[in-house]
C-alpha cells in the first residue's frame, strides 16, 4: 500500500472496545495472534468518508518497535461497513389545527447524525393527552403509548417522507376524544433500522368533534282525567357517543288543554330536573322529567 502514510483515518485507542481487547495496540509476543475491535459507530462519526455505511472499508497497519523503527506495510483487508449511526433528532416540530384536520410539520432530520446528507426514511410520532409536555424528550417518547399510523392521516406520509420539510395532516378523531390539549414527539429511523434521539415535545389544542350521542327511547304519556298531566322520560345521551356522560340536554314538550286552546311550553336545559309549569286558567300541567 503504496499511500498508506497519506491516510488520514487512523486508528487509535479510542475507537476499540477495550472490554475486549484489554491491551488495545500495546504489543505482544511474536507468534501470538492478536484481536482488534473497532468499535464501528465511533470511527463512522469520525471518518464518515472512510468507513461509509454500505461501503467496503479498507484497513492496513504497520509495526513500531522501541527503536521507533517501522516495519513494511502490512496487507490490506477488505470490510463491509454496517450503517450503525443514527439520524439526528427532528428540531422543530409544530402542530396547528384548521378545520378538522390537525397538521404537523417538521424539518427532514439527517441520516448518520448531524453530519448526514442524506434524509430519514421514516417517523414515528407518538403523542399523548395526560403526560406532561415538560417531560424531556426520550421520557415523553418512552412513556406515550398513542401512536399516528398511515391510515391516521389525510395528507403526506410519515412512512415515505420527501423534501426537506415533512408535513403531514392527521384526522382530528386520530387522538382521543374529549381531552383538549395533546402533546407530541417525533423520532426519525433510517434504512438500517437506526432510530435518532426524540424531538422537543409540542403541544396543540384538539376540538371537539364528537356530538351527543342521540335520545332513541323517547315517550310521554297524557292523562286528561288527572288534571292534563303530560309526562315525557327518555334515557340521558352520552357525549362524544360515549353512554351515561351526558353534559346538556333540552327537553320540550306541549300540553294543550282543548276546552280553552291554551299551550303550556316546557324547556329543560340543566342535566337533572323535575319541573312543573301550570296554567291556572285551564288547570292543565306540564311535567318535564330527563
Amino acid at each position: 500500500m503504496d499511500d498508506f502514510d497519506s491516510v488520514s483515518s487512523t486508528v487509535d485507542e479510542s475507537l476499540l472496545l477495550l472490554s475486549s481487547s484489554s491491551s488495545g495496540l500495546d504489543p505482544v509476543p511474536a507468534g501470538r495472534r492478536k484481536l482488534l475491535l473497532l468499535d464501528l459507530a465511533a470511527a463512522q462519526a469520525r471518518y464518515p468518508e472512510a468507513v461509509a455505511p454500505g461501503r467496503t472499508a479498507h484497513a492496513a497497519l504497520r509495526v513500531v518497535d522501541d527503536a521507533g523503527l517501522r516495519s513494511e506495510v502490512s496487507n490490506v483487508a477488505s470490510f463491509a461497513a454496517e450503517d450503525l449511526l443514527p439520524p439526528s433528532a427532528v428540531g422543530d416540530l409544530s402542530a396547528v389545527v384548521s378545520g378538522s384536520a390537525v397538521w404537523i410539520s417538521f424539518s427532514a432530520a439527517s441520516d448518520d447524525g448531524d453530519d448526514g446528507g442524506a434524509s430519514s426514511s421514516s417517523y414515528e410520532l407518538r403523542f399523548s393527552s395526560s403526560l406532561p409536555a415538560s417531560l424531556p424528550p426520550e421520557a415523553f417518547f418512552a412513556a406515550a403509548s398513542s401512536s399516528l399510523d398511515e391510515s391516521d392521516l389525510v395528507w403526506g406520509s410519515l412512512e415515505d417522507p420527501h423534501g426537506d420539510t415533512v408535513v403531514v395532516a392527521a384526522n382530528v378523531t386520530a387522538f382521543p376524544i374529549g381531552v383538549g390539549v395533546v402533546s407530541m414527539s417525533v423520532v426519525a429511523t433510517d434504512d438500517s433500522g437506526n432510530s435518532g434521539p426524540a424531538s422537543a415535545v409540542a403541544s396543540v389544542s384538539v376540538p371537539d368533534v364528537y356530538p351527543p350521542s342521540p335520545v332513541d327511547d323517547l315517550a310521554g304519556t297524557f292523562d286528561r282525567e288527572a288534571g292534563g298531566e303530560m309526562r315525557i322520560g327518555f334515557t340521558a345521551p352520552g357525549d362524544d357517543f360515549r353512554a351515561g356522560t351526558r353534559e346538556r340536554c333540552c327537553c320540550c314538550c306541549c300540553c294543550c288543554c282543548c276546552c280553552c286552546w291554551c299551550c303550556c311550553w316546557c324547556c329543560c336545559s340543566s342535566c337533572c330536573c323535575s319541573s312543573c309549569y301550570s296554567c291556572y286558567c285551564c288547570w292543565c300541567c306540564c311535567w318535564c322529567c330527563c
